[in-house]
């Protein structure tokens, strides 16, 4: 079977659907619309105009169905139909009180969904500051730490990414970094699964030398200056991987060694997605600070928010923040918070997630070994990727930066064309389902993907 080629074709300069029932859409976003991430025409020829979300799916304006594999941006958890108990907590909090300025108004809203996390987060992680996006949660996160340890340096690795705006670009390690202006402070470091080589054979290998690299660099920055070290509890985009055994318990212990905050980006891992409440309970370690967003409403309404252990809220409690936003604690956004956060409780919810995981995994394994061109499936939970490479027996350091490829674009826009959402990033496709997927349902997306491989003739 032939490897993947590096050819030098690129998309098609047609949209996704040419058949496309409402042609009009097209010339409106053109002259009146803009979009946020890479230059609007690639983006715009990639654009289709969804008119109908049912369960994994939803609809383009020509009727084609798609399952979604990737909970669109890793955040559609409970899928595209809210229960009327969401909807329903939206309307009355809409005909109650639409919007109220939280940083002096309190909700109901706001007063359940506090004691509600305060339940749902593991250890004294008990004091909450809701915001609209992850990437502000990540701002204030960072803003958090040094304001409470009055240091000025904030550690973040090379292999991450933590959100679109200034501060959260540069807290990112992979080149979508390279879009913001550079910030004071940040300090990058080479975590366990750097891109271009390896720190062992072994977990036990790669966790000893990574640690003791990451330590000799906080001693050479001097620790007395560092507030904070954020991690993404499990590599997001940049690979959807676990890390070694062992290494983030050492960066805890690092972070107790020297008075540093440890900082978990839950953004995507957060309200189930590994088969866990939050990601980082796939370690042994309580962080000082969680940030959190997309699963918290399941998308349905813009919230993210932190969260923090007593001994950072009792620090912060006389002392202004510095940051906030109109929208803070935003009633409508807390109301499906309220119902979401009660439906992922529930333990089969959990249990379904770890059972469809191992289904999940099992098809990935099926196309490792069917398709030489597939290098890798992994998946935690429902938290994956299906990684591609030009050989098997190529040493590779699962994934590579975030940079433009167009032989995955276009197999991206295949998989989409045969009734198939993901997104390529790197050498891999997201494997991120709603969570409330079936195991038939997973069989059809992957069978899907199946054949766009062979299509593809890699």
């Amino acid at each position: 079977m032939k490897a993947v080629k590096k050819i030098k074709s690129v998309i098609p300069n047609k949209r996704f659907f040419s058949a496309s029932s409402s042609a009009g859409w097209y010339d409106t976003i053109d002259k009146h619309s803009l979009y946020s991430w890479g230059a609007k025409d690639f983006l715009l020829e990639r654009s289709m105009q969804i008119v109908k979300g049912e369960g994994v799916y939803f609809y383009n304006d020509s009727g084609h169905k798609i399952i979604d594999m990737s909970a669109q941006a890793v955040c559609s958890n409970l899928g595209h139909t809210p229960p009327k108990r969401v909807v329903d907590a939206l309307k009355q909090q809409a005909e109650t009180m639409p919007f109220m300025f939280g940083d002096t108004l309190v909700s109901d809203q706001r007063v359940k969904f506090s004691k509600k996390m305060s339940e749902y987060a593991p250890g004294d992680i008990n004091a909450f500051l809701f915001l609209s996006s992850g990437a502000e949660a990540n701002e204030q996160a960072i803003r958090i730490a040094q304001r409470v340890t009055g240091r000025q340096k904030v550690f973040s690795a090379y292999r991450a990414y933590h959100g679109g705006t200034t501060a959260a670009l540069n807290l990112t390690g992979d080149p979508r970094r390279h879009f913001a202006f550079q910030v004071p402070g940040v300090v990058k470091f080479h975590d366990p699964l750097p891109y271009t080589f390896s720190w062992g054979d072994t977990d036990e290998e790669v966790t000893e030398r990574a640690l003791g690299a990451l330590r000799s660099q906080m001693l050479h920055e001097n620790p007395t200056n560092i507030a904070a070290i954020i991690l993404e509890s499990l590599i997001g985009t940049n690979g959807f991987i676990q890390y070694p055994k062992g290494y983030m318990e050492g960066v805890r212990a690092l972070c107790d060694e020297f008075g540093i905050l440890m900082i978990c980006d839950e953004v995507m891992t957060g309200f189930g997605r590994t088969g866990k409440r939050f990601g980082f309970q796939n370690y042994d370690i309580l962080p000082d600070i969680i940030s959190m967003a997309k699963g918290l409403t399941s998308g349905w309404m813009p919230l993210s928010g932190i969260g923090v252990r007593d001994h950072v809220h009792e620090k912060i409690r006389s002392i202004p923040l510095g940051g906030g936003s109109t929208y803070v604690a935003h009633p409508m956004s807390l109301a499906v918070a309220n119902e979401v956060v009660d439906i992922v409780d529930q333990p089969e919810f959990l249990a379904h997630v770890n059972a469809m995981g191992k289904v999940m995994k099992e098809h990935m394994d099926h196309l490792t070994k069917k398709h030489e061109c597939v290098k890798e499936g992994r998946t935690v939970g429902l938290f994956g990727a299906l990684e591609f490479s030009d050989s098997k027996t190529s040493h590779g350091y699962r994934g590579t930066p975030q940079v433009p490829d167009p032989e995955m674009q276009n197999f991206r826009r295949k998989c989409v064309n045969n009734g198939v959402f993901t997104f390529s990033a790197g050498p891999h496709i997201t494997i991120t389902p709603p969570l409330i997927i079936t195991a038939e349902q997973i069989a059809e997306g992957m069978e899907i993907i199946d054949k766009t491989i062979t299509e593809m003739k890699w």
